[in-house]
C-alpha cells in the first residue's frame, strides 16, 4: 500500500474515531442501550474487526465505551488469504488497536485450500473458519 494511500485510510478512521465517541452520538447510544440489554458490563468482549468501516466504527464505539461499562476490550483479525491484499487490512487494524490501546490478535486461515474439503461457497467456508475460531 502506498504511503498516502494509508495516510487516507487513517485520516477516515481518525473522523469515525470523532463521530462514534462523541456523547451525542446515536450510533454511540444504540450500541450502549443494546450492551446493558443484554446485561454486558464488566465483561471481556472480543471484537472481530475486519478493517472495513463497520467493524472500525464498532471498535471506536466500545473503545469509548469501555471504561463506562467496564468492559476489557480485545479485538481480532482473521486473514483468511483469498485476496493478495488481505494481509493491509490486518496492518491497518494492527496499528489502529495500537494506538487505541486495544489487545490486538491475529489468524491466518487459508479459506481457499479450506473450501477444498468443506463444501459451501467462499463467503460460506469463511463465515464457519470465523465462528470455528471464535468458539475456541
Amino acid at each position: 500500500m502506498r504511503e498516502e494511500d494509508r495516510w487516507d485510510q487513517l485520516e477516515k478512521w481518525l473522523a469515525l474515531l470523532e463521530l462514534s465517541t462523541d456523547r451525542r452520538s446515536p450510533l454511540r447510544e444504540r450500541v450502549k442501550r443494546l450492551l446493558n440489554l443484554l446485561g454486558i458490563r464488566s465483561e471481556k468482549l472480543l471484537l472481530g474487526l475486519s478493517g472495513g468501516p463497520d467493524s472500525v466504527a464498532l471498535l471506536h464505539i466500545l473503545w469509548a465505551l469501555e471504561e463506562e461499562l467496564n468492559l476489557e476490550l480485545h479485538a481480532f483479525h482473521l486473514n483468511h488469504m483469498i485476496r493478495e491484499s488481505a494481509h493491509r487490512d490486518a496492518e491497518l487494524s494492527r496499528e489502529l488497536c495500537r494506538n487505541l490501546g486495544v489487545p490486538f490478535h491475529y489468524r491466518e486461515a487459508n479459506v481457499p485450500e479450506i473450501r477444498k474439503r468443506i463444501r459451501g461457497t467462499l463467503e460460506e467456508v469463511a463465515r464457519k473458519v470465523r465462528y470455528a475460531i471464535f468458539k475456541r
